[in-house]
C-alpha cells in the first residue's frame, strides 16, 4: 500500500496523499498504478518522499491485510510470500543528477527495481519450518527466516527510483 506525500499545495498533493493499494507486479510482469494524479508546479524533482502503511481496510482473508508490502512468487520450487508489516516513509531518488523534469502532462514513475530489493539476499537458506509446503518470509513468521526479512527491509529504500516516464 502506498501513499505519496506532497508539500505543495497542488492538485497533486490532494490526490495522492489518500491511501492506495497498488499491484507492481503480475505474472512476471512489471506493472504501472495511479498514485496521485494532478497539476504541480513545472520544474525538476530531484526525489519524492512517499509512505508505506499497513492496509487495514482489506478483508482478513485478503492477503494483503495488516501488511504493507507483499511478494508472492517461489523458492526452490516452494510457494513463498514475502512481506512486511512497516509503516515507514521511503525516499525515492531520481536515476539522473538533474531529477525528473515535470512540464504540461509528465508522468513521474517510482521503479521498484527487485534485483536491489533482493540483493546480497540468499534464498538458499530460506526454509519451511512448519513443514506446510510454503516458505514464508515475514515478521513473527512460522518459519523464521527473520535474516532475510531483515535484508529485505534495509534494501527497501536504494531499491525504489523516481523515473519519468
Amino acid at each position: 500500500s502506498l501513499q505519496l506525500k506532497s508539500n505543495l499545495s497542488a492538485a497533486l498533493q490532494s490526490t495522492s496523499s489518500t491511501a492506495k493499494t497498488s499491484v507492481l507486479i503480475a505474472s512476471g510482469e512489471s506493472r504501472y498504478g495511479v498514485i496521485g494524479e494532478g497539476n504541480t508546479p513545472e520544474g525538476n524533482y530531484r526525489e519524492v518522499n512517499f509512505q508505506l502503511f499497513k492496509n487495514t481496510e482489506a478483508n482478513a482473508n485478503d492477503p494483503m491485510y495488516q501488511k504493507s508490502l507483499l511478494i508472492t512468487g517461489e523458492i526452490n520450487g516452494k510457494l513463498t510470500s514475502i512481506w512486511t508489516e512497516r509503516e515507514n516513509t521511503i525516499r525515492a531518488v531520481s536515476e539522473s543528477s538533474t531529477g525528473v523534469e515535470v512540464e504540461n502532462n509528465s508522468e513521474m514513475v517510482l521503479e521498484f527495481d527487485m534485483t536491489k530489493l533482493f540483493a546480497g539476499v540468499d534464498f538458499t537458506t530460506a526454509v519451511d519450518t512448519n513443514g506446510d509446503g510454503r516458505i514464508e518470509i515475514g515478521p513473527n513468521s512460522a518459519d523464521g527466516n527473520a535474516a532475510i526479512l531483515s535484508r529485505i527491509e534495509s534494501n527497501l529504500e536504494s531499491s525504489v527510483v523516481l523515473k519519468k516516464r
